[in-house]
């Protein structure tokens, strides 16, 4: 039997909460977040008005794997930090040796390119992307750049489409980009419909073995994500999206999610963290 005291979870329910939430969303709360867990816990224990972790571990499974409440919680438990334009160094082998070789290689021949952002979070970097395509690119070129961002919390990706963020989320956004991209309106910022147009949001599950929806992508930033994910899911996940690039085609990942290129050997390292798919 679950039991609480004192607002913390004990170990029994610590485990039995997060075994649920990686069952579902394939993310492994580590051991020292029983804080992280339980605020999250309460939180919706509160709004509901339940007053155990036994009750709402007993409701969450009266209502199954399809039940709302599961859907709502899993919401809270994956927003995750993000602002613009993040890890600057990557940014600039962006626009200096990516885009441009792909402009070469494939815009210059009138072929698409798709970019690809796993886990999007509230918008701010496939908006970056955007806004850096904007500043370099004519807008004949810009037409053959497809942004695809997705995100598993359809709460992180209402926020994205609106494109409006308060003051404290604009970090990392240079103030001439900031004026020429978005408008000030009462308690922020809203971006502009030009850069908006740009990118197509929609819900994905890293978890899910179907990745069809990104085969052919010339691009996939999926940064600061697989490291919430246990070693044997981060390795089915990155096979996944190194067989979803083409061959030519890069990976960008987060500053601590270095790949061992002996166990993925049709990739190259470029730099800080950025790997190319070896070409045929």
């Amino acid at each position: 039997m679950l039991t609480t005291q004192s607002g913390i979870l004990s170990r029994a329910e610590f485990d039995w909460f997060r075994k649920l939430i990686e069952k579902n969303t394939g993310l492994h709360i580590l051991d020292y977040k029983v804080t992280f867990l339980t605020n999250r816990l309460l939180k919706r224990m509160r709004v509901l008005g339940i007053d155990t972790f036994e009750d709402y571990h007993n409701m969450l499974e009266q209502e199954g794997p399809q039940g709302e409440e599961l859907k709502v919680l899993l919401e809270e438990i994956v927003v995750f930090e993000s602002w613009f334009f993040r890890n600057t160094k990557q940014f600039t082998i962006l626009s200096d040796v990516i885009l441009p070789a792909l402009v070469n290689e494939k815009i210059d021949n009138d072929k698409r390119v798709i970019i690809n952002i796993l886990g999007c979070s509230a918008g701010q970097e496939p908006y970056s992307i955007a806004i850096l395509l904007h500043e370099m690119m004519p807008p004949h070129k810009r037409r053959l750049f497809r942004i695809n961002a997705v995100d598993i919390s359809m709460k992180l990706l209402r926020k994205a489409k609106n494109g409006f963020y308060k003051e404290y989320e604009i970090n990392g956004l240079p103030d001439k980009l900031l004026w020429k991209h978005f408008e000030r309106v009462e308690g922020g910022y809203q971006i502009s419909e030009e850069i908006s147009r740009m990118v197509n949001f929609f819900q994905f599950n890293l978890k899910d073995s179907n990745w069809n929806k990104f085969r052919f992508s010339d691009a996939i930033f999926c940064r600061n994500t697989l490291i919430y994910f246990r070693e044997e899911s981060r390795k089915q996940i990155m096979d996944r999206l190194i067989d979803s690039i083409r061959p030519g085609g890069f990976i960008l990942l987060g500053h601590s999610e270095i790949l061992n290129e002996d166990d993925y050997r049709n990739i190259s390292s470029i730099a800080h963290n950025i790997y190319r798919k070896v070409k045929a």
